[in-house]
This record gives C-alpha cells, structure tokens and sequence, in this order.
C-alpha cells in the first residue's frame, strides 16, 4: 500500500514518485546503502575522471584557497578521492570521508603516496569534538542529506570542528540537468516493465530527483547566513557554485 494523506491531490509525478520510495522500501533513497550499492555497481558512477566540466569544477574549487597556506583539513564525501588527490598538495594532513566504503577502498588506492591523508568511513552528521580543522571541504554532499534538520546538523557539526580563522569550501551543482547518477539505479526498476508503467517510473525519478539538486543555492545560502561564517569568496558557474567562508 502507497500512503495518502486524506484530500491529498498528487501529479502523476507524485504517484510515481510514491511508486518508487514504496518499491525501494524507505522513504529517502539517498542514504549510505544507496551510495555503497552504486558505488559496488561500478567504478566512477560519476565519471568524474573523463567530465571535463568536473575538471573545471575542481579547479575552480581549489583556485579560491588562499595560497601558501598548508591545511590541516576535512574533506567531507570524496567519494573515490578524485578530488581529494588534488587537494592534498595543499594540505599538512587531510582526513577523507564518505558514507561508502567501496568508495573509500578505491580513494585509498588512489592517494597510496599521500602518507599524510587519512580516511574514514562515517557521516559527518555523527562526528564530535573540538575544533581541530583549519579547512573544510563539502562537495555535493548537502543536497543528499534527508531535509533541513539533517542540513542543520551538519552545519552545526562543521562549525564546531572548524578552527576559529578556519575556511569552509562549498561545492554543488545549480540544478539537476542530466546529471543524474544517483538515479540510475533506480532506473533499473524499468527494466521488465512496459508501457506508461515505464513512462511513469521515469516521471518519479524526476519528482524524486529534481526538488533535491535544485535546493543548492538555498544550502549554500544557509551557510552564508551564519553569524559565525564571513563569506570571503564565490564562484558561480552556470553548472556550479562554489563558496569559501570563514569561521570567525
């Protein structure tokens, strides 16, 4: 049974959208099993090694670093540590995390030579203790997080373990376009089915998709909102933005 709320009018995107959540058996399919399952399914689900508008994305990133500075950072989702091997040059120790362990074993793999860079499996929402970072970076992590109080944790978790005088790097995408990885898997759900049955399974996946990556403005406009962050840079690309501040 698909739950409806007495004089609730849904779309077909609604119905299909409730479809997809019912097959999966949980109500927000971006959790750590969704990420480990994708991951397992392939390596680079993103295909972040060939995009070359994630190379610019990446570049762009780290040209908003002040220079000479050697971090003791956090990067929060690095995912198989593309990014991350580009980040540690700049950093005095680096400590990568994701919510996958698949992902993690091949960032491993990736940074062999970077002695200096640690990694662990856990979600940043469920890390405690004192500042200790001078850099923190979050890459198209937030929009994945199950609403505005899971946000709100990890906004509170960062803020406590950043430095005073620490920076804070924000990276996501302006909207969803074709870019859509995380779905994919739930496209394997069309496989066997026929018909509108398809049509709407592909109507839900844009229902269930499309509110998320177009929520990135708004995240990185709850940070930027904080009285204990001072924005010191941005970037803004049609496909990305990005958003240095500074823990006061």
């Amino acid at each position: 049974m698909i739950p409806i709320t007495p004089g609730q009018r849904l779309t077909k995107a609604g119905v299909a959208a409730q479809v997809i959540r019912s097959i999966i058996g949980r109500s927000w399919p971006f959790d750590s099993r969704h990420f480990e399952a994708l991951y397992r399914a392939a390596p680079d689900p993103w295909h972040v090694t060939v995009k070359p508008n994630e190379q610019r994305k990446y570049a762009a990133t780290l040209a908003l670093l002040p220079e000479g500075c050697s971090y003791e950072a956090m990067e929060v989702g690095c995912s198989e540590g593309a990014f991350t091997l580009l980040l540690a040059p700049r950093c005095k120790s680096l400590l990568a995390m994701d919510v996958s362990a698949t992902a993690l074993e091949r960032a491993r793999g990736r940074n062999v030579e970077n002695r200096h860079v640690n990694f662990l499996c856990a979600d940043v929402r469920r890390l405690h203790g004192e500042a200790q970072f001078d850099l923190i970076t979050i890459m198209e992590v937030l929009y994945y997080l199950p609403g505005a109080e899971a946000v709100e944790e990890a906004r509170r978790t960062v803020i406590q373990l950043l430095r005073p005088g620490g920076y804070l790097l924000l990276t996501h995408l302006q909207g969803w376009g074709d870019y859509t990885p995380h779905a994919r898997g739930l496209q394997k759900l069309e496989h066997g089915i026929k018909g509108c049955c398809r049509c709407l399974i592909n109507v839900g996946l844009r229902a269930i998709g499309a509110p998320i990556m177009a929520r990135a403005p708004e995240l990185h406009a709850s940070f930027r909102n904080t009285p204990e962050l001072e924005v010191m840079a941005e970037t803004i690309d049609p496909e990305f933005q990005v958003l240095l501040l500074r823990r006061t």
